[in-house]
């Protein structure tokens, strides 16, 4: 199964990172080239996207603008089919997608 994220609004809009299999995906103005976002609202460290036994797990990383599911805050939330279709990293919106 390959997941990957999907900016929906925003600078990066259209955007597309790739999960890992397994492992932490780290959001952000500060990283590699690969995970680095374009928009000086998103904090540097922003949020860790991390996949441990094929979940998904979002956890923000003290943010200035907090992460967001379902328009609620969060600090660390597992996402699943309920809660991949939107959330947030202000001002970036973001959907996780899966293919078999």
């Amino acid at each position: 199964m390959t997941r990957q994220l999907v900016v929906t609004e925003g600078k990066d809009r259209g955007r597309t990172l790739p999960l890992p299999e397994e492992g932490t995906l780290v959001l952000g103005r500060d990283g590699s080239p690969n995970t680095r976002l374009n928009d000086l609202a998103v904090s540097r460290r922003h949020c860790e996207v991390r996949v441990e036994n094929g979940r998904v797990v979002l956890a923000d990383c003290n943010s200035t603008g907090g992460t967001f599911v379902n328009d609620q805050a969060v600090t660390t939330k597992e996402l699943d089919q309920a809660t991949s279709s939107g959330w947030a990293t202000r001002p970036c919106d973001w959907m996780m997608t899966t293919s078999p």
